[in-house]
């Protein structure tokens, strides 16, 4: 018996080896897939978010806020490869956005939203035409006299 190999019949097999061991032995592509670790905190009425960051310059951190938005971003290049992250929190009303800080140090992060002052209590003047509740005189409409014809 004779046997006679079909040479398109491994094609498939010879592409699919091909690919797997192309991907095993080329570098992979440089991008780190960790997140930074993010802790969230309250101190004194004030949110403390503290984001450890090793190895990554100040520059390369940033810290926004808009529209009530808390963003922190991350966008840093190595040898070993980048680190692009971002994290972004919607600040609560009690939340004061305009007096957000922020401090690095050490490779460590740490913004500082305070609370919102909380409104003193205010007396509203009411506006209105005057009543016996201020000791104006009311004035009532004139009285309509009754005719008798007979």
């Amino acid at each position: 018996m004779l046997i006679v190999r079909n040479p398109r019949s491994f094609d498939s097999f010879d592409r699919m080896f091909d690919q797997l061991t192309s991907s095993m032995f080329t570098a992979p592509t440089a991008r780190r897939s960790a997140a930074p670790q993010v802790q969230a905190d309250w101190h004194e009425g004030s949110l403390v978010l503290t984001v450890d960051l090793p190895g990554v310059p100040r520059d390369a951190v940033s810290v926004e806020v808009a529209e009530r938005s808390l963003t922190v971003a991350v966008e840093h290049t190595t040898d070993r490869g980048d680190l692009r992250w971002s994290r972004t929190l919607q600040l609560g009303g009690s939340l004061d956005a305009e007096a957000v800080n922020a401090r690095y140090a050490d490779g460590r992060l740490t913004v500082t939203v305070p609370p919102a002052a909380k409104p003193e209590p205010r007396r509203i003047s009411i506006e209105g035409p005057a009543d016996e509740a201020t000791g104006s005189e009311v004035v009532a409409p004139p009285a309509i006299e009754a005719s008798a014809e007979g």
